[in-house]
């Protein structure tokens, strides 16, 4: 809403709190660890996953991902990796097969059957949308909004703000000029389609 008394909203966020049942407000991450750091994820929340190259951010946001898919439509870009690849490496989590013993088919019996029940697992969990081609912020955005409608999407995931691709004058534009122009847009999306992102 765009306007609202600031009484109504003092009683309502108390009713959010004090609410009657166990559900929490938000969107359990899925890691007691981030589950203990942020809380629940809200929505109309921008999260934004930092750190250093080959520091596990990628890995961060997938186990994320495919644990609120568990009780929640997602949707997710990929400018990172294939759908392959990352159902592979999903199934390494989840089986203890790693995704490179996959890749060159060095796996027992006893392992193709832990692979077998891990992707048995994972095609119970709601919708999930993988899109890996190189989409503009724009693209992006219109794709959320199509899925909101379609599938009522709880949540969506770019992996990584780096890897959308930029047109006219932003294509030139310094790096951190383009993080900002896509952190603010992906943050009115969360607001639009009152969703975490």
């Amino acid at each position: 809403e765009a306007t609202f008394s600031l009484s109504d909203a003092i009683d309502r966020t108390l009713d959010v709190t004090a609410g009657q049942g166990s559900a929490i407000s938000g969107i359990n991450p899925g890691i007691p660890e981030v589950m203990q750091l942020t809380g629940p994820w809200q929505n109309g929340q921008l999260i934004v996953i930092g750190g250093g190259v080959k520091q596990g951010k990628t890995a961060l946001a997938m186990q994320c991902m495919f644990e609120m898919a568990r009780e929640h439509p997602i949707f997710l870009f990929s400018g990172e990796m294939t759908v392959d690849q990352i159902l592979m490496r999903e199934k390494a989590r989840r089986s203890g097969v790693s995704a490179r013993q996959q890749k060159l088919k060095k796996v027992t019996g006893d392992e193709i059957e832990m692979l077998v029940r891990a992707g048995l697992e994972m095609k119970s969990l709601q919708h999930i949308e993988i899109d890996c081609r190189r989409l503009t912020l724009d693209q992006f955005c219109k794709k959320a909004r199509s899925l909101k409608k379609s599938h009522n999407i709880g949540a969506a995931f770019a992996d990584h703000i780096g890897k959308f691709r930029w047109e006219g004058k932003m294509a030139d534009a310094e790096e951190h000029k383009q993080a900002h122009v896509a952190t603010s847009g992906l943050k009115d999306l969360s607001m639009e389609l009152n969703i975490p992102i």
